[in-house]
């Protein structure tokens, strides 16, 4: 389909086909069903409906819009915490923002997984059909995002698995991924690159192959 329709058009014709699924999945469970699976059921429908359009409801666009701050701040933590601050005492080197100020950058990142973690388990809960949540690509982008946080929490001050950890927390760049769920330009921007992967192969490809030589 995506090959008929525009990747312009793409993620219009997508809102407009999940709206009406869950039209008429509504209508099917007034018609039928227990009272309290339909009650839960709408619950989770309203839910999955605020995550995916925000614009909703007052409470799902002020969830977006703190979503989208603590994505942005904990991006600009990740490189503020590389930042020279000083120098080591006793060593050569620089001595960089993360490690002279680690309680703080601890924290922020506290707060920001916490707020991420949250959101990810409640997606889960409300979405249509979990098991397809969590096999897509934005589910997969969440979880790779957190869990070097986890990991870390779990580790201890062996110089060895410290080195590993440190090439883990390498992965939290995925974070800056998560601003494309709410950004309709950047979705429309990966359906394009995704319908134009064998021509941007190729062209990595050549631009390789005269590097090389």
């Amino acid at each position: 389909l995506p090959d008929v329709i525009g990747d312009c058009c793409y993620e219009d014709y997508r809102d407009r086909k999940r709206e009406n699924a869950e039209r008429l999945m509504d209508d099917k469970l007034s018609e039928n069903g227990d009272q309290n699976l339909q009650q839960l059921t709408n619950i989770r429908q309203k839910m999955w409906r605020a995550f995916e359009n925000p614009h909703t409801s007052t409470a799902a666009l002020v969830f977006y819009y703190v979503t989208g701050f603590f994505i942005a701040v904990s991006v600009m933590a990740n490189v503020v915490e590389t930042v020279p601050c000083g120098t080591r005492p006793g060593r050569a080197g620089p001595l960089p923002c993360g490690e002279r100020y680690k309680i703080v950058f601890f924290c922020l990142d506290t707060a920001c997984v916490m707020i991420f973690t949250a959101e990810y388990l409640l997606r889960l809960f409300a979405a249509p059909c979990r098991v397809k949540f969590v096999r897509s690509v934005m589910s997969i982008i969440d979880v790779v995002a957190i869990l070097p946080y986890y990991i870390g929490l779990g580790i201890t001050d062996n110089d060895d698995v410290s080195g590993a950890f440190v090439t883990l927390r390498v992965f939290r760049v995925f974070r800056i991924f998560k601003f494309s769920r709410h950004s309709q330009g950047l979705r429309i921007l990966g359906y394009t690159l995704k319908s134009c992967a064998s021509e941007l192969g190729f062209l990595v490809f050549s631009l390789a192959m005269a590097i090389i030589i």
